[in-house]
């Protein structure tokens, strides 16, 4: 787009107010999210990887010694202003985030493996594989977490070490998930526990 043209899409803009702020914030978000892509890369010398297209409406913070990753295209929405933390305990630790996801107040603590699968969607959300352990202490052990593709984390939920989410779970918030969820699974409580089957699963016969 040459000046001119620019220069007219601000006018316009400036006329929305509401419209002109959203469009700022998208810019500044999408700034923010290449610092971080390259910043951390450079800073941990590549043991932190963040795919294209990273927006980060909230700052976000990674610390240990392990490795992470984040794919392509996501996301940290705001969350009652809450930052995204993922915390590695150790260097055999790896944390890996599946593209397109969407997170807001999400805290990730790994002394092994936490694996997302891609298009998770998760606010205010705690996933960690074990309860003890700072960076740079005594080594921990963890139980490694997997969760699915296309899974939604309520707000306030915490999943456990040990556990296994399958694809397109559904998962209450306040929820605490200590046990593996199949496929297609709607779960709520705190143990959380499968409610109700979703259509996928009644045409399966059943859950598995």
């Amino acid at each position: 787009m040459n000046l001119g043209g620019l220069l007219g899409k601000l006018g316009k803009l400036a006329k929305n107010p509401r419209q002109y702020a959203w469009v700022l914030e998208t810019a500044v978000a999408r700034v923010r999210g290449e610092l971080y892509r390259h910043g951390y890369r450079v800073l941990t010398r590549g043991r932190v990887q963040i795919g294209r297209g990273f927006v980060a409406e909230c700052p976000l913070h990674v610390s240990g010694p392990g490795r992470v990753t984040i794919g392509e295209g996501c996301r940290i929405r705001r969350s009652n202003l809450q930052d995204v933390s993922i915390v590695t305990l150790g260097p055999d630790a790896e944390v890996a985030i599946g593209e397109q996801s969407t997170m807001g107040g999400l805290r990730v603590r790994c002394a092994s493996r936490v694996s997302v699968g891609r298009l998770l969607l998760a606010a205010k959300t705690t996933i960690t594989d074990t309860d003890v352990g700072v960076p740079g202490g005594p080594t921990v052990t963890g139980r490694p977490v997997a969760i699915g593709d296309d899974c939604w984390l309520g707000v306030e939920t915490t999943v456990l070490g040990g556990v296994t989410l399958g694809h397109n779970v559904v998962v209450s918030g306040g929820s605490v998930v200590n046990r593996d969820m199949p496929d297609h699974a709607m779960a709520m409580g705190n143990p959380a526990r499968p409610m109700l089957m979703t259509a996928t699963q009644q045409a399966a016969g059943g859950t598995k």
